[in-house]
């Protein structure tokens, strides 16, 4: 195959695209291990080598995904709320537990943030991820504001940030392999496989009601 080198902006990313692009098909339809950059390369237009102009580890391709998820959630949300509406805690609670519905990548991505993705990336990639997601979370806040004015500011962004750092923890946990569930039927007979749904939104009901 003929490599030829991405020569403006708009070559270099379509080539970050093409890579994210696949990156997130490797994840999505297998695990974190599967992740290459020699499957990458061998899916893309992209030599193995000619990767590394655009990033230095696997991780800083998951991030770039991860960020895009981030923006595609959120993008759900505002939909699911269009006129911008001040909305009941009870609404609330539903619009944010059923706005992951249909993100598993975004879920199983965000469960690995911050103990693999974020510590095997750049200084530099980690800035411009952390500046993209705080405007999600400052527009997130906003919305929260409206259903609870009087809700205290520091414990509306804690508990954002709690949201996030869990609610990939609650989809594993409602997503076990063969022998994470047969060892704990043998711990506990009356074991059933939790479902997501149910756990998320009492999740975000004890976050939203506490504030």
């Amino acid at each position: 195959m003929d490599f030829k080198r991405a020569r403006n902006d708009k070559q270099i990313s379509n080539r970050q695209n093409e890579i994210i692009d696949v990156c997130y098909s490797l994840f999505l339809n297998g695990k974190y291990d599967d992740i290459t950059f020699g499957k990458i390369s061998e899916m893309t237009s992209i030599s193995r080598p000619s990767i590394y102009n655009y990033y230095l580890t696997r991780e800083e391709i998951l991030l770039d995904v991860l960020e895009r998820e981030y923006l595609k959630w959120y993008e759900n949300v505002k939909n699911s709320n269009a006129e911008n509406t001040r909305l009941s805690k009870n609404d609330l609670c539903d619009l944010l537990a059923n706005s992951f519905k249909g993100f598993d990548v975004f879920l199983k991505l965000i469960c690995i943030q911050y103990s693999i993705i974020e510590k095997n990336c750049s200084f530099e990639k980690l800035t411009k991820f952390r500046m993209s997601t705080q405007q999600i979370f400052n527009s997130l806040d906003n919305m929260i504001s409206k259903t609870l004015p009087k809700s205290d500011a520091n414990l509306r962004m804690t508990s954002i940030l709690m949201l996030f750092s869990s609610i990939g923890n609650i989809y594993e946990l409602c997503n076990p392999n063969e022998t994470q569930v047969k060892a704990s039927k043998i711990a506990n007979r009356k074991y059933t496989v939790p479902v997501f749904d149910d756990l998320c939104k009492k999740y975000i009901e004890a976050l939203i009601f506490n504030l």
